[in-house]
């Protein structure tokens, strides 16, 4: 829900730049309210879309993890083992700082 009001004000902002920078701007009391009803229908599929790509990558699903936007392509091709390795001593060093 969140990335859903950061994507509709883009949207909303790019559509009204759009609006105002070009010759429509005389009819702008017609083309702004358009401009926001079709920014809230598109920022709920793009907000679905995009949500996934910003996750932290301890909570990245495996399906999303090479993604568009992750940059993480490197860290993908270490084994499982490897990773639940690193998992451990993460765990380990953490629990350590409370002893």
């Amino acid at each position: 829900m969140l990335i859903y009001g950061m994507t509709l004000a883009v949207l909303f902002g790019a559509g009204v730049v759009a609006v105002l920078a070009t010759p429509l701007e005389a009819q702008a009391a017609i083309f702004i309210p358009a401009v926001a009803a079709v920014a809230a229908l598109l920022a709920l599929p793009v907000a679905y879309w995009l949500a996934p790509r910003l996750m932290t990558p301890a909570d990245t699903p495996r399906g999303v993890s090479s993604g568009l936007f992750t940059g993480r392509r490197d860290r993908l091709a270490r084994p499982a083992a490897c990773a639940r390795e690193t998992a451990r001593a993460r765990t380990e060093r953490n629990t350590r700082k409370f002893d």
